[in-house]
């Protein structure tokens, strides 16, 4: 049985290999239902799903039913407790860019950097963010619950209390004890502080997916109110693996979700797998078609589908399919282009990049994996796949990718338009390329490993500040050496 770096000692990622042992027990007969909210004053909130709780909003709409057993935990109800009134930012119908990509820089740079920590003893950082605009926080996201910040204005100290603990996840541990589950991804609605929502992914107790908001406190900017809030989407997960991580919002103003396939190896989720399936649920056979997907959400009327999404399909929220465990994805702050980390199964991890706007691809899991057909998985038809911009094998210690961001700070020149990325494993592989709209420039890769040595434990995530400079989060075997480094220049 393969068992990599990160599944074996902090089990982060979906990095988990070919079979069943692999994943473990995944929800119950059907997903926990989404958290219904509750409008304000006078209003009801709508029922909390099977093992769901019912959260008691502000002034706003009746939050919508959550997700039940039997109805295998589809969308949850409208987010609650939140005025959409305050929004000046809407999800619309995405717009191209006459060009995409970057000017290429001479074959062969290797800008100079190097990684200073800025703050350690966190407990499995798994995620860093900033709030848009603010330039004085950051916010580290931990696994097991908690939402810790980083006040950049006082020597980089962890404030006291934690911003949030998610008492979906610590009342029963994280999930059933998957090292994969556990508070996943995090992402600040565009307009905040107008609008105070924050977005969570997690697994909940059933081991299931859940994505749902909550707010910043009105009293206190360090502080969220778990009180506010409604859930987006539930999903019913059939292992406890590949449960993907990244939520974001994109430049056209919808929220980003990635799901990995349902987990196990080679996604064995009916005849083509969750990764293709785009219409089939079977809780019997763990098959969902939001599973193996990039999914995209209106926050505002998330059981509808966001204008653009793929057409023809079960379901209205699939934005790209064919995804095997998208762990970390990010947008291109400058271009809007969408880099997409996928998680490979024995042999191949992979970076898929897409031109903003694009979408609707295919990216071939389970038919590929990589550039090239999976072994063992029968027919492979090529045509209409998606093939990724780079990809690398297993082996010298590589063996879980971790997507990162197209750097588009300031402090480092030489760095600008490269998309950094790295791997789990032991080699701690930190690459870096220049995507030009059509494929890598000069077709080369560059490591960035020899000058980043001083990285302690497995990479588990980058992150960007509101300036666009980049950071990474690790931690080893304790999970409690959780650090929190800043890229810079050399």
């Amino acid at each position: 049985m393969r068992k990599l770096a990160l599944c074996m000692m902090i089990a982060a990622l979906g990095c988990s290999g070919d079979d069943t042992g692999d994943g473990g027990t995944g929800g119950g007969a059907g997903a926990a239902g989404a958290t219904g909210g509750s409008g304000g004053t006078g209003a009801s909130g709508g029922a909390g799903g099977t093992g769901g709780i019912q959260v008691t909003g502000g002034t706003g709409a009746t939050g919508g039913a959550g997700g039940s057993g039997d109805d295998a935990g589809l969308d949850g109800g409208q987010d609650a407790g939140h005025d959409a009134g305050q929004q000046t930012t809407r999800c619309v119908a995405p717009t191209t860019n006459a060009s995409s990509g970057n000017t290429c820089p001479a074959a062969g740079t290797m800008p100079s950097i190097k990684a200073t920590e800025i703050a350690m003893g966190l407990t499995r950082p798994i995620y860093v963010l900033a709030a848009p605009g603010d330039a004085t926080r950051l916010f580290v996201v931990e696994r097991e619950g908690q939402i810790k910040i980083i006040d950049r204005m006082n020597g980089n100290a962890v404030l006291s209390p934690a911003f949030a603990t998610v008492p979906m996840l610590l009342s029963s541990g994280v999930g059933s004890g998957g090292g994969e589950q556990g508070l996943l991804g995090m992402a600040f609605h565009p307009d905040y502080p107008t609008d105070p929502r924050f977005f969570v992914h997690y697994t909940d107790s059933n081991g299931d997916t859940m994505v749902r908001s909550f707010e910043v406190s009105s009293a206190d900017p360090n502080l969220a109110d778990l009180s506010k809030g409604g859930p987006i989407v539930a999903v019913p997960q059939p292992e406890s693996n590949h449960n993907g991580g990244t939520i974001t919002f994109g430049p056209d103003g919808c929220l980003y979700v990635g799901l990995g396939d349902g987990g196990s190896g080679n996604d064995p989720h009916g005849a083509i797998g969750n990764g293709q399936n785009l219409d089939i649920t079977n809780a019997v056979t763990g098959q969902d078609p939001r599973l193996g997907k990039i999914l995209r959400f209106d926050v505002d009327a998330p059981t509808t589908g966001a204008p653009g999404n793929l057409a023809g399909a079960g379901i209205p929220h699939i934005w790209d399919y064919g995804i095997r465990n998208p762990w970390r994805f990010s947008f291109d702050r400058q271009t809007g282009d969408l880099y997409i980390g996928d998680v490979g199964q024995d042999a191949r991890e992979e970076v898929n990049v897409e031109a903003k706007g694009t979408g609707k691809l295919n990216y071939g899991w389970k038919i590929t994996e990589g550039t090239v057909c999976r072994p063992g998985g029968g027919a492979c038809v090529m045509t209409g796949l998606t093939p990724p911009v780079d990809e690398y094998l297993h082996g010298g210690g590589d063996d879980c990718i971790v997507g990162g961001y197209v750097y588009r700070g300031t402090n480092i020149p030489a760095l600008q338009g490269f998309y950094l990325f790295a791997d789990n494993g032991s080699s701690k592989n930190v690459r870096a390329f220049v995507w030009d709209g059509a494929g890598r420039c000069n077709d080369e890769t560059v490591v960035l490993t020899p000058q980043l040595t001083n990285i302690s434990g497995d990479i588990t995530s980058f992150g960007e500040d509101s300036s666009g400079e980049l950071y990474i989060t690790s931690f080893g075997p304790a999970g409690t050496d959780g650090r929190l480094y800043r890229l810079e220049m050399d």
